[in-house]
């Protein structure tokens, strides 16, 4: 009788450890991991670059750079031509971004789209994708409208 109760202890035990262990790779390997670049950072018709430190890579299913506008409310009623979105203040802006990767090469980088959660992010893709062996240096951007940013970040996150 007292084995019996052992064993259904042990079983337990293991159990309950495989669960906790699958519920922790589950958090490790599908959160979004993100790198800040800036803050507070004006956007002009110039390019303007930014230094990125450390290198900037994929390391997740999808990499992107985010932009975080202060007031910005994305309706996603709105039918703006792709790659346009409306700025707080009412006016339209189309904004450039390229990627120098660490051999001096250029990424474009296309908008993909818009995240709605604590903020409404503006986000844009490296076209094709960077793949994990490449890795940028550098972004440069530039827009036909000027603007500023709360905060330009790049994010590495796995499809839900």
């Amino acid at each position: 009788m007292k084995r019996y109760v052992v064993a259904i202890g042990i079983s337990i035990g293991v159990i309950t450890f495989v669960f906790s262990a699958l519920i922790a790779y589950i958090f490790f390997t599908n959160r979004t991991i993100d790198q800040t670049l800036v803050t507070n950072f004006p956007i002009s018709n110039e390019w303007i670059e930014i230094d990125a430190y450390p290198l900037l890579g994929e390391f997740r299913m999808v990499a992107e750079l985010a932009i975080a506008i202060p007031s910005y409310d994305h309706n996603p009623r709105e039918r703006l031509p792709w790659g346009q979105f409306r700025l707080p203040d009412g006016r339209i802006a189309t904004p450039q971004i390229e990627g120098v990767d660490d051999s001096g090469n250029l990424v474009i980088f296309k908008h993909s789209g818009f995240t709605m959660s604590r903020r409404d992010l503006v986000v844009f893709r490296p076209e094709p994708g960077l793949g994990h062996d490449i890795k940028l240096a550098k972004i440069r951007i530039r827009s036909d409208e000027p603007f500023t940013c709360e905060e330009i970040f790049w994010r590495n996150r796995n499809l839900k």
